[in-house]
């Protein structure tokens, strides 16, 4: 029994990395490919960052009430707060929609937790803003929610004038 308590207290004291499901570096062991630095995307035409100023600039939350996979952008204020209102049932934001816009995605409901979406650099050409987002699912053996989850991401933009796209980048 004594043995199990000092193994409880000692996961415990390890920190988050046990927690979330990693096991931290052996001392003097060689990088992984996970703790290698990301490798540069070749850009379509041009990457821009075009990434909002404004605080907060990024909402992101494992219950949405969108049970639906949807991606869409939002450029006026009475969307905004349908949307916060209706469907986040949240406090709408304040955003000055004459200089952003909010690029909006919803993962529906799945069966755990551990989903998720990153925005990855918006890329511009000629006439278009191209808002790229990666969706994420917990890998085997992770330490995740046991509950339904409706994960969702919203991020500003600064506006360009330019027509604006949402893509998913498949890993």
């Amino acid at each position: 029994m004594k043995r199990l308590i000092l193994s409880a207290l000692a996961l415990s004291l390890a920190g988050g990395a046990f927690a979330m499901g990693r096991t931290p570096p052996r001392e003097g062991a060689a990088p992984t490919k996970k703790d290698e630095p990301a490798k540069k995307e070749a850009p379509m035409e041009k990457s821009t960052d075009i990434t909002a100023t404004a605080s907060p600039s990024v909402w992101k939350g494992p219950h949405s009430g969108i049970n639906d996979l949807t991606a869409f952008v939002i450029e006026d204020p009475s969307n905004w707060e349908k949307v916060w209102k209706d469907y986040m049932k949240r406090e709408v934001p304040k955003v000055d929609f004459t200089k952003h816009f909010a690029a909006c995605v919803f993962l529906g409901l799945r069966p755990t937790g551990g989903f998720g979406v990153d925005f990855l650099s918006p890329l511009m050409d000629a006439g278009t803003v191209t808002i790229r987002y990666r969706i994420h699912a917990p890998g085997g053996g992770s330490f995740v929610t046991q509950a339904f989850t409706t994960p969702f991401a919203v991020q500003l933009y600064k506006k360009t004038g330019r027509a604006v796209k949402l893509v998913e980048e498949k890993k």
